[in-house]
Formats: structure tokens, sequence, C-alpha cells
């Protein structure tokens, strides 16, 4: 089976892909993992095969941040903002 983890550096999700990413891979599945930063040149790079899964890292704009702070979080606005930087990242 082919797998798919989206995950973010740092934290707790990163910690869970790291641990069972190995483990899966063991079991005979092959997975990848693709890590959305905000502070990396535009695109989308194979960094590196690490214990079997191959990691991907995409880099996504942090305008839905600055959107969250100007409307003190009262709108969905921010959350459309990130759908799209993330949909950009990804293209």
């Amino acid at each position: 089976m082919n797998l798919l983890y989206l995950s973010s550096p740092g934290g707790g999700l990163d910690t869970n892909v790291r641990v069972l990413g190995p483990a899966l891979v063991k079991a005979g599945h092959q997975v990848s993992i693709l890590y959305i930063e905000h502070s990396r040149q535009p695109g989308l790079t194979l960094v590196e095969t690490w214990q079997g899964c191959r990691l991907y890292r995409a880099s996504a704009g942090a305008w839905h941040y600055y959107f969250h702070r100007a409307t003190l979080g009262l709108t969905s606005l921010p959350v459309i903002i990130r759908s799209i930087e993330y949909a950009w990242a990804l293209s």
C-alpha cells in the first residue's frame, strides 16, 4: 500500500509520523511524508530518503497568519487563504 502523510516540522504530529513511517515500511508499505513549511523557496522537492520513507518539502505562504491577526480571528478568511496557499505550494 502507498501511504502519504501530510505534516509540518516539529510537534506531536511530526513525532507520530516519524514513529509510524518506519514501522509501516518494515511491514511492506511505501511511505511518503510531505512537510508543508513557511520559510523555504517555492516548489516541491524530494529532500531525502529516511529509514525507507521518502521525505518531500513544499513551501507555502504565511498570509493566512497575517489575516488571522488583522481580523482578530473573527472570520473564516484566514482558513480560505491557508487552503489557497497550500494548493499553490503543491502545484
